[in-house]
């Protein structure tokens, strides 16, 4: 279950990280709602599948039947947290999209190193059967893990979304004359300055990239090709 949606959530991060650069907000959220679903869906496909069959789980690795049976007793309990291990993993590799891998690898250590390891020896203090805490503590430390990579991922989502609305500036251009100001929101800005037979202009245009150059166009019909225009953000990082 775990090797095809690592393949997918690799494959995405790409993706989202492309969108993210050209501060399309919309379609940053459009692949994390996609992400989102096909992770948790197959993954809670999968987890339920092993945890309503675990005798025919453990029959196929093995034929000892005291493994088989253990295995019948426990995994469902031990799964039982990974059913929503989906969400976590699509807010993990959503933070690695967005440029915060610090944050996602504290919400990785936390599930395993930080939650799992402390419960081992924890639990079997409150259980008579030392066995069943020792594996209840996977299900706890999953359930506690998601729920909080899920409130972070939220609380940060929002903030790094706004910044697809940043002011910059327009430093290397071509036939638009005397730019004073400009300003991005997706795919349009807004450019005050004066055009070429020193009009003043204070328009809204869309923004399309031909051959490498960014190509303004109002109403559908392009109005001036700015040759290899160079963005200014808040973040050194995108410069276009």
């Amino acid at each position: 279950v775990s090797i095809p949606l690592a393949g997918f959530s690799q494959g995405i991060i790409p993706v989202m990280s492309y969108n993210y650069g050209h501060k399309r907000a919309d379609r940053v959220k459009e692949c994390f709602k996609i992400t989102l679903a096909v992770m948790f869906s197959v993954n809670l496909v999968g987890m339920l599948f092993m945890i309503l069959c675990p005798g025919l789980i453990g029959s196929t690795f093995t034929d000892d039947a005291g493994v088989v049976e253990i295995v019948r007793s426990y995994m469902p309990l031990f799964l039982l947290g990974m059913t929503i291990f989906g969400l976590q993993r699509t807010c993990q590799n959503t933070f690695v999209s967005l440029g915060q891998a610090k944050i996602s690898l504290v919400m990785a250590l936390l599930r395993k190193v930080f939650l799992l390891i402390p419960l081992i020896f924890i639990l079997p203090n409150f259980f008579a059967d030392k066995a069943f805490a020792v594996f209840l503590a996977e299900p706890v430390s999953d359930i506690i893990a998601a729920a909080v990579t899920t409130f972070m991922f939220f609380r940060f989502f929002r903030k790094l979304m706004k910044t697809g609305k940043t002011e910059c500036e327009t430093v290397i251009y071509s036939q638009v004359r005397d730019l004073s100001f400009a300003r991005w929101i997706d795919n349009t800005v807004r450019v005050k300055g004066r055009t070429p037979d020193k009009n003043p202009m204070d328009h809204w245009f869309e923004i399309t990239i031909v051959d490498g150059n960014v190509c303004l166009t109002e109403k559908g019909l392009p109005i001036s090709e700015v040759g290899k225009v160079s963005l200014i953000y808040d973040d050194p990082i995108y410069s276009y």
